[in-house]
């Protein structure tokens, strides 16, 4: 490519100005999607060393409690009419508690109970940084919400993981196309090959990790202390069938809740 001479200085031409504009926009192109993968990448691992984390903050947890896991709001058979939402709450109040910081000693509920009893002190470990939230949800999940960690947001304080351990015995409710486990309650119940945590399984647009705007997968914990990126059955990620709107959503709605959950399981 040949500069010419305009008033004595070195110029493009418009037709070579215009080339190399489009090469970049082609470089652009080709990069911003392996870009985007990265990043992706990197916000499921940092995922996932959460997720790590919990997992063995529960067995800590269990081993100085007599074997017994931390409790759980979302029990459908010992707790008839609680929901799939609950089990993300990690403080709960008598909704007096509308504002300050959650009193020292407080009894954390789910996975909360690991901060009262300083298991996991760092409050970035109960938040998933890939997680996608709206101004319409109703509830919120970011951590700054929260700050400074823990403090009150309407009587609750919440995190990005499901604690939803689950039993080797089968729901007597479960529908016969679908294997609905008892939830556990101690770590000798504990059906090994089944989660115990996972990423937030609320609403179709939260799923926080995706394949530029779809959502992709999980990220989920089994008691033995390994976690995965889950992506399969894809029925498990059927927008129609499971993943509706309030208050169908999954975090509002125990059959489909329980559906997915079986369907990652399987």
């Amino acid at each position: 490519m040949k500069l010419k001479k305009y008033n004595g200085r070195l110029a493009f031409t418009l037709v070579e100005l215009l080339i190399v504009i489009a090469i970049i926009a082609i470089l652009g192109a080709i990069l911003l999607p392996v870009l985007s993968r990265a990043k992706e990448r990197a916000l499921r691992i940092d995922c996932l060393n959460n997720l790590r984390q919990l997992g063995m903050g529960v067995i800590m947890y269990a081993d100085s409690n007599s074997d017994k896991l931390p409790s759980d709001e979302w029990d459908p058979e010992q707790k008839p009419g609680s929901l799939p939402w609950g089990s993300y709450n990690l403080f709960t109040s008598d909704k007096s508690i509308m504002s300050g910081k959650v009193a020292y000693g407080w009894p954390g509920t789910n996975l909360g109970c690991l901060y009262s009893e300083k298991i996991i002190s760092n409050p970035k470990t109960f938040y998933d940084s890939g997680l996608r939230t709206f101004d319409a949800l109703s509830s919120k999940f970011d951590r700054k919400m929260y700050e400074p960690w823990p403090t009150w947001n309407g009587g609750e304080v919440r995190d990005n993981y499901m604690w939803y351990p689950l039993s080797k015995t089968r729901a007597t409710s479960s529908p016969p196309n679908y294997n609905w486990l008892n939830e556990a309650h101690k770590v000798s119940e504990l059906d090994l090959k089944k989660t115990m945590i996972s990423d937030l399984i609320y609403t179709w647009e939260s799923i926080p990790h995706r394949d530029g705007n779809n959502p992709a997968g999980l990220n989920l914990c089994w008691p033995d202390g390994h976690v995965a990126y889950v992506n399969r059955p894809k029925a498990a990620f059927n927008q129609t069938q499971f993943w509706q709107p309030y208050p169908n959503d999954p975090g509002d709605n125990p059959t489909e809740f329980r559906d997915i959950v079986s369907l990652l399981n399987q």
